[in-house]
């Protein structure tokens, strides 16, 4: 709880969690960068998942993805996939 930039922590533990669901297996995939840059994004994707989850069941606004990323501490470059998913669910 000591970050830095505590807007980020609902992202960062969402995404430490993906890797979690995502069944990754450590440090064991840095050997390299292409499979260390996808395994990032699906966690960053099932973070994603995750939080729109957590708005749904607690009535949390998330009408656009700007708003959401804020709300949350998605970075921005994520806001894409945000968007995408909060299209798929509206």
């Amino acid at each position: 709880m000591r970050w830095h930039n505590k807007w980020e922590i609902p992202f960062s533990y969402a995404h430490e969690l993906g890797h979690i669901i995502n069944g990754d297996e450590g440090t064991n995939y840095y050997h390299s960068a292409t499979i260390h840059s996808k395994t990032e994004f699906e966690a960053n994707k099932t973070a994603i998942d995750i939080l729109i989850d957590y708005a749904i069941k607690n009535d949390v606004c998330i009408d656009n993805p700007v708003s959401f990323c804020e709300q949350f501490g998605v970075p921005y470059r994520l806001e894409y996939v945000v968007a995408l998913k909060l299209k798929n669910i509206m």
